[in-house]
């Protein structure tokens, strides 16, 4: 079985056609100019062979015109479908820009959002170190409290074991921290603070 060769024919294109218009105007253009300068040099000598040129000239004079306005059409029409692509191409791209900034629109919420829990989460951890300083510098000072008692305590026993007379003696209780809320405005601004 033989295979039959199917010759295929290049798709039209408006741009080949237009091509093409603009080659065939060439020659009804050609034709016009000279009829034309045939026409002009009859008129002067020869009325008779002007007669007989001027329909000639005419026609071809029509036919340029009809090969004018088809390369005419042809351009309009690629100029129209050039601003029409062009018009896509620009919503396409409006289309992209939009759906590439909606991302970003969500993306910079969602991490707004995570920055404002972390704010909570920070601003909580701030709240929790400044109470913790407190419960510490407190604790410091009942520290102080016990250590003085301590000392009350042993002096008391010597006085029992007769070690020290009986008398009023004065304990002095360990102060640093009694001394740094006085001294250290900081200090006293926190222990004075409440939530």
């Amino acid at each position: 079985m033989a295979l039959a060769v199917v010759k295929t024919q290049e798709p039209v294109t408006l741009a080949g056609r237009l091509a093409a218009a603009q080659r065939e105007e060439a020659g009804p253009r050609k034709q016009v100019m000279a009829l034309q300068a045939a026409y002009d040099s009859a008129a002067a000598a020869d009325h008779a062979e002007a007669g007989r040129i001027e329909p000639l000239l005419a026609g071809a004079h029509q036919e340029l015109l009809i090969a004018e306005a088809t390369v005419t059409a042809l351009r309009t029409a690629q100029e129209t479908i050039s601003r029409e692509e062009a018009a896509k191409a620009s919503a396409a791209q409006k289309t992209e820009r939009v759906a590439q900034a909606q991302e970003v629109i969500g993306d910079a919420i969602a991490a707004e959002n995570r920055a404002l829990d972390q704010i909570q989460k920070s601003l909580a951890q701030f709240w929790a170190c400044i109470g913790a300083a407190q419960d510490a510098f407190r604790e410091a000072q009942a520290w102080e409290d016990k250590a003085g008692h301590e000392r009350r305590r042993a002096i008391d026993a010597r006085v029992m074991a007769g070690e020290m007379e009986a008398g009023p003696h004065y304990v002095s209780k360990p102060n640093a921290a009694s001394v740094l809320q006085e001294r250290d405005q900081l200090v006293r601004a926190l222990m004075q603070w409440r939530r």
